[in-house]
C-alpha cells in the first residue's frame, strides 16, 4: 500500500505519535518506506499489463509504503478514509523492492523534474503524472 500516512490515521495523537510518518513502527507497522512526496497527483500502473492500480497524492507532503495486511491491523476501515481510489494505490501479492527516484520529465517541450516511486519484483509498476496521463501528454510505457 502506497498512501499519504495521514489518511489513514485513528486519530490527531497517533499522527503526532508517529511523527507525522516518521516513526510508523510505534504504530505497529514492522517496516515501511517514507518518501517526501510533492503536492503531486500521480497514478500508478502495471508496467507489464499497464492495469491502473491506483493513485497517489499528498497533502502531508510525504507518503509511505507500508504492508497492506498491517494497516488492515492498524485500522480495519482504512479504505474509507482515502475517499477515492487515486489517493492509495494496492499492489497484491507484490514482492519484491519499491523505491522512488527523482526523473527528468519533458511535456509540451518544458523539461521539469518528477518524484517516480516504482516497483521490482513478482510485479512491476510506476507512477505517472496524473494530470499529463489524463491529458495524453504522457504515456503510460
Amino acid at each position: 500500500m502506497i498512501a499519504d500516512p495521514c489518511y489513514f490515521m485513528k486519530s490527531d495523537e497517533d499522527w503526532q505519535k508517529c511523527e507525522w510518518g516518521k516513526r510508523m513502527d510505534v504504530l505497529g507497522f514492522s517496516a515501511f518506506l517514507l518518501i517526501e512526496f510533492p503536492e503531486d497527483s500521480q497514478l500508478v500502473f502495471d508496467c507489464d499489463t499497464k492495469e491502473l492500480l491506483g493513485g497517489v497524492c499528498s497533502d502531508s507532503c510525504q507518503l509511505v509504503v507500508v504492508y497492506k495486511n498491517e494497516l488492515q491491523q492498524y485500522r480495519d476501515d482504512y479504505e474509507q478514509s482515502f475517499y477515492v481510489e487515486e489517493n492509495r494505490a494496492i499492489i497484491d501479492d507484490f514482492n519484491g523492492k519499491v523505491g522512488y527516484r527523482v526523473e527528468n520529465v519533458t511535456v509540451d517541450d518544458e523539461v521539469y523534474e518528477d518524484i517516480i516511486i516504482y516497483g521490482e519484483g513478482n510485479r512491476r509498476f510506476r507512477s505517472y503524472n496524473s494530470e499529463d496521463v489524463k491529458s495524453g501528454k504522457q504515456i503510460v510505457k
